[in-house]
């Protein structure tokens, strides 16, 4: 699939196309978070942050400067971002050998950190790192006090009864075998097929496609894709970002 086939399947939607953007890992103001926030603030898409709470230097106060404040928001990423896996289990936080009372203290304490330091920019959202969690602290989220969870790929059919309601990410702009710029015909393919999926009523239409970034990872192809699809973007009449509390609604 192109751009072309993009274009030829948003003609057939009557109503926007709903998109947000989250990007994970921040933890420090780098000059790749500056040129993110640069992006952002220039096609006034808002970027949702998944901060590392025991990581937090006090440098991400860049984010509350009133020329950024418009166009970033705050997501929980976890807790250190450090693998509690078991011998043959894939990475995982949130899991593993992680004892789920300690688990659970240890989330609560994050949340208070995000929550208390930047305020109405925080969303009570969790972002696993690896985008996995054992199913027994799915139980635990709304105690914790989080809206949403946010993982890769469509939301589940059974999301009612997972306790916690799911707002995805589902475009991934790196390849992480090759640690470098997926390349546009796997993302736009991706995104085309989402929305397919979506309109044919066979993934939940109501989820907004979330494009995911990790901005410290990006290599120049990165960037320049995502000049080149946020100028796409701001310039189609069928293509609407969702941002801060909205999401929440979703």
């Amino acid at each position: 699939m192109s751009w072309s086939a993009l274009e030829q399947e948003l003609q057939r939607w009557e109503a926007p196309v709903e998109l947000w953007w989250r990007d994970d890992d921040a933890t420090h103001d780098t000059p790749a978070l500056r040129q993110l926030l640069t992006l952002a603030g220039e096609f006034q898409i808002p970027v949702h942050l998944a901060v590392i709470p025991q990581q937090l230097h006090t440098s991400l106060d860049c984010i509350r400067q009133p020329a950024n404040r418009p166009y970033s928001y705050v997501l929980q990423h976890g807790i250190n971002h450090q693998s509690h896996a078991t011998e043959g289990m894939r990475k995982v936080e949130l899991g593993g050998c992680y004892p789920l009372e300690t688990l659970c203290a240890d989330l609560t304490a994050g949340r208070q950190r995000l929550s208390g330091h930047f305020e109405e920019q925080y969303l009570d959202m969790l972002v696993p790192p690896w985008n996995r969690l054992s199913d027994a602290l799915l139980p635990e989220l709304k105690e914790i006090g989080y809206e949403k969870l946010s993982v890769l790929g469509p939301r589940p059919d059974s999301d009612n009864t997972q306790h916690i309601r799911q707002l995805n990410v589902h475009l991934d702009i790196i390849n992480w075998k090759n640690r470098g710029y997926a390349g546009d015909e796997q993302i736009i393919s991706k995104l085309t097929r989402h929305l397919q999926l979506k309109r044919t009523g066979q993934i939940d239409a109501t989820e907004p496609c979330g494009l995911m970034t990790h901005h410290l990872d990006h290599d120049p192809a990165c960037w320049d894709f995502l000049q080149r699809f946020f100028t796409w973007c701001h310039e189609h009449e069928k293509i609407q970002w969702l941002a801060g509390p909205d999401l929440l609604n979703r």
